[in-house]
């Protein structure tokens, strides 16, 4: 992600502006994962960057039973054998923690799953090269969805 983006996104974050997200009530919804130079506000309202859809696809799911967030990644046509971070956010202080990583395989593609307890009520996915040395934020690729609400 570009230095322009990652300053916009922090003014825009402060300044507490908003943009359109997908919405929804609960169940399983499937997202596009949009970038390769794109990258989603902290509190899950909004992108910013490149909305291309060229990553792959995540699927997002809210377990009532156990009260967690569920992340299906299916990355498509990547960097070949290169490991993304990935990020299941669900706000301003989840924001940035990797929760799991994705190896690409000869072509580029790769998937998995990760799981985390609802601190919210939405979420959404960002996937980024730079592992291990760096979070999202300091990427210079990243993939996000559109926010998902339960």
């Amino acid at each position: 992600m570009t230095t322009r983006i990652k300053m916009l996104m922090v003014t825009l974050v402060v300044a507490g502006l908003t943009a359109g997200v997908a919405s929804g009530a609960g169940g399983s919804q499937k997202f596009p994962l949009l970038g390769p130079l794109a990258g989603q506000f902290c509190d899950g309202s909004g992108i910013v960057g490149d909305t291309s859809q060229t990553g792959g696809l995540a699927v997002i799911n809210y377990d009532t039973d156990t009260n967690m967030v569920l992340a299906t990644v299916s990355l498509k046509g990547l960097d070949a054998n290169t490991t993304y971070n990935v990020e299941l956010i669900q706000g301003g202080d989840d924001c940035f923690t990797n929760d799991g990583t994705i190896t690409t395989n000869g072509q580029g593609n790769g998937n998995v799953s990760v799981t985390e307890p609802s601190t919210s009520g939405h979420a959404f996915v960002q996937v980024c090269n730079g592992y291990p040395d760096t979070d999202c934020f300091s990427a210079t690729e990243g993939y996000v969805t559109n926010t998902y609400h339960h």
